[in-house]
């Protein structure tokens, strides 16, 4: 994530294409020990690559990820709570309406609105 984001900072600099010392040079100057395989990575993956386009599809996946483990993360609860309270069916509703309050999944994560 690292390499990332001094990546994201030249771009933001305003070097359009940053090379690995540009890069190497960010991380050096607070203090981290650059691993250069990991810069050459990082260079090979996002050279060519619009910063806008890049942000949009990393929303996108984050959004996607977030609504598949909301609903892995209920689905247990729901079968625990079945097992517990076989006599309490109000407190089974709760679960099942909590869960779907945040169906959109857009409120665990707004990390670039």
């Amino acid at each position: 994530m690292k390499y990332l984001a001094a990546y994201i900072l030249c771009v933001l600099g305003g070097k359009e294409n940053p090379t690995k010392d540009d890069v190497s040079r960010v991380l050096t100057s607070v203090g981290v020990q650059v691993e250069f395989e990991r810069v050459e990575e990082v260079i090979n993956k996002l050279s060519g690559k619009q910063l806008s386009q890049i942000i949009a599809d990393g929303k996108l996946k984050m959004a996607s990820a977030t609504k598949s483990s909301t609903v892995e993360a209920v689905q247990p609860t729901l079968l625990v709570s079945e097992k517990k309270t076989e006599t309490e069916p109000n407190k089974k509703k709760q679960v099942i309406e909590s869960s779907s309050s945040d169906s959109d999944g857009e409120s665990m994560f707004p990390l670039f609105d």
